[in-house]
């Protein structure tokens, strides 16, 4: 039962004190998210306990679940067409970046990544930091999961990450600008790696440090102050991801089917 039926079969009870807070809060119900039991007690002189007994008497408890009751009574039409409309336009931006995304990154280099990583089984560097190792965390695990020789590293100060004669590097970026990639992009570059691959948002990173370059972009995202938001920039990188990531499975699939079709057909002999 909403506030106004509440008042209609309860108003007899009250007092005519009570009658006058509870006809003060219904004449105010479009502006109540701007008034306190303060307020109220200030304008119509009276204590706060006043209001509280007067609400109790038309069957609500207090002044908290006044408020309860008219977020869900008095939703304004207008706020939640304007909401709906926000994301509608959200859904639709999404939709448009992904498309945009499709159309700029390179497939072929995908498959070709997948095929490298599904062949040879070499051993994996990751390398990332801040906010992009996170997101690439989860392809990290799946591939580990897969009995993949794979290493996340975050670091420049781990001495490990240099040794990277016939490993396979794959560099995580969102931005193209990080400095800790690039420094580490220089110092790699004349040691011997099997690859040098660089995934990130920026069709211009660092291409001649690298041997291949997988890339996505979305452009029409953006705050106030120009920068692509978080959520955006975390789709562009996770759908690389994905998408290497499933090329990878299918193809480790149908290798293992191979080799078990092998020792069927070598037992059956």
């Amino acid at each position: 039962m909403n506030i106004i039926d509440l008042i209609k079969e309860n108003e007899n009870e009250l007092s005519p004190q009570e009658r006058k807070v509870i006809f003060f809060i219904k004449d105010n119900l479009n502006n109540f998210n701007n008034i306190s039991i303060k307020n109220i007690s200030k304008q119509l002189n009276v204590q706060e306990s006043v209001i509280t007994k007067s609400l109790s008497k038309i069957g609500i408890g207090g002044f908290k679940k006044l408020k309860l009751l008219l977020e869900d009574s008095y939703y304004s039409i207008d706020d939640k067409l304007i909401e709906k409309k926000n994301i509608d336009i959200y859904f639709s931006k999404l939709i448009e970046n992904i498309n945009s995304f499709k159309k700029s990154f390179n497939s072929d280099s995908i498959i070709k990544l997948s095929n490298l990583i599904t062949s040879i089984n070499p051993e994996i560097i990751f390398f990332a930091t801040g906010k992009t190792a996170k997101i690439i965390e989860p392809f990290f695990f799946n591939l580990l999961e897969l009995n993949f020789k794979v290493k996340l590293e975050t670091s420049l100060y781990n001495h490990e990450i240099y040794d990277v004669k016939n490993k396979l590097i794959i560099i995580f970026t969102i931005s193209g600008n990080n400095s800790k990639v690039f420094r580490y992009l220089n110092l790699i570059k004349e040691k011997n790696a099997l690859k040098i691959i660089g995934i990130s948002t920026n069709e211009s990173f660092a291409n001649d440090l690298l041997d291949d370059h997988i890339f996505g972009t979305v452009k029409s995202f953006f705050t106030d102050n120009s920068r692509s938001t978080p959520l955006i920039e975390k789709y562009t990188i996770q759908l690389i991801c994905d998408a290497l990531l499933l090329m990878i499975i299918s193809k480790s699939s149908v290798k293992n089917l191979e080799m078990r079709e092998k020792i069927s057909t070598k037992n059956k002999e």
